[in-house]
């Protein structure tokens, strides 16, 4: 990659990284809370706090923030500008508890060998993320920060004791576009619980939901404990590898829209969603969508802006020739299907860093 730089280009540059930066130091303080922190938050401490007039969530934000032990006033001051972090909210738990699988889906609880299927629950006041990322001015990043005021049950898979897979307002939410866009014959790669698979095969206008999934475990507990519930005949699950099973396509393919969806987050996701990048290319005759793609160009985005940062301090070739970890595979990956651009002004910049671009990029990188 070559910057020609210039007086705008170089201030754009610095918004960009300066921007950076707070994305990473608010992405910090949102996994401190949510690793250890979660369950600190309670009634009496948000009363305390309204008691000086604060509505709800300006109580629970100040309580967040007690709990996070935040010290330097200026930078909060500036993730709460950029990335909206000041921004919290009350959810309504009837706008989940109407979901149809929450209403229809009542697997009873069991254990099986290293699997267990069980309810957890969210506490009243406890802080969860409950929608994809949205991204703001300059590329920051803003998380979706919510509480109930009661305590809210979900479904949960563990496997040696650890969640597996869940059903939370988070899944409900980043799988509505999914489920609007799903028509005719479709594809699902991955079988989860079967939330995608059961509200798209609700759909009048989706014939029928064919579902890969390469654990037998999983679909041993989908078939015993949730398909009985489910009442349609429209879904089938095949056990393959979703890549194999899609190396198996024609590239007219017979599928309308295919649903990639066999990870638990951004990181996890990337190496996956750059390796099935190459198959949406193929099979161009389907709709390919990928859950929490915003988060994943998110991460890519970093990625290409600490390639423009190491531009300007002069890298070349020989920075990006050996890997000792994944992250460096994938920095090294980057830098080669970008080594060629050429930014001479802010316009292009913004554009090479555009959600569009980021997938152009992307369908390129052979993983």
């Amino acid at each position: 990659m070559k910057i020609i730089n210039n007086h705008k280009l170089n201030e754009r540059i610095n918004q960009l990284m300066r921007q950076l930066e707070l994305n990473q130091e608010a992405s910090d303080l949102y996994n401190i809370y949510l690793t250890d922190r979660y369950n600190y938050i309670d009634k009496k401490m948000i009363d305390d706090i309204k008691s000086d007039g604060s509505d709800l969530e300006d109580a629970f934000y100040q309580s967040f923030l007690n709990v996070l032990e935040i010290n330097d006033p200026d930078e909060l001051a500036a993730i709460e500008s950029s990335c909206q972090f000041s921004k919290v909210y009350k959810l309504n738990p009837d706008d989940y508890l109407s979901d149809p699988y929450i209403k229809n889906i009542h697997p009873h609880i069991s254990k099986k060998g290293e699997w267990e299927i069980k309810y957890n629950f969210y506490e009243p006041f406890e802080g969860f993320i409950f929608d994809s990322l949205k991204t703001g001015k300059n590329y920051a990043e803003i998380s979706s920060l919510g509480f109930f005021t009661e305590n809210f049950p979900y479904l949960e898979v563990l496997h040696n004791n650890e969640v597996f897979m869940l059903i939370t307002p988070h899944e409900i939410n980043t799988m509505k576009n999914a489920i609007t866009m799903s028509k005719g014959k479709v594809l699902a790669l991955g079988l989860g619980l079967g939330y995608f698979p059961y509200r798209a095969a609700l759909k009048s206008d989706v014939t029928e939901v064919i579902v890969i999934e390469k654990e037998q475990a999983v679909i041993d507990l989908f078939n015993e404990k949730i398909a009985p519930q489910m009442q349609t005949d429209k879904i089938k699950v095949i056990k393959a590898d979703a890549f194999e099973y899609l190396s198996s396509l024609k590239d007219n393919s017979e599928f309308n829209y295919i649903f990639f969806d066999i990870y638990h987050s951004a990181e996890e996701a990337l190496p996956l969603y750059i390796k099935a990048k190459k198959y949406a290319d193929r099979l161009s005759s389907s709709t390919f969508s990928y859950w929490i793609e915003t988060d994943i160009l998110c991460l890519i985005r970093r990625y290409l802006l600490t390639l423009i940062n190491e531009s300007l301090m002069g890298f070349d070739d020989t920075n990006y020739q050996t890997a000792e970890t994944e992250e460096d595979r994938l920095i090294n990956l980057f830098y080669q299907a970008t080594k060629d651009v050429v930014i001479t002004n802010e316009d292009q910049l913004m554009v090479f860093l555009s959600d569009e671009n980021i997938k152009r990029i992307v369908t390129g990188i052979e993983y």
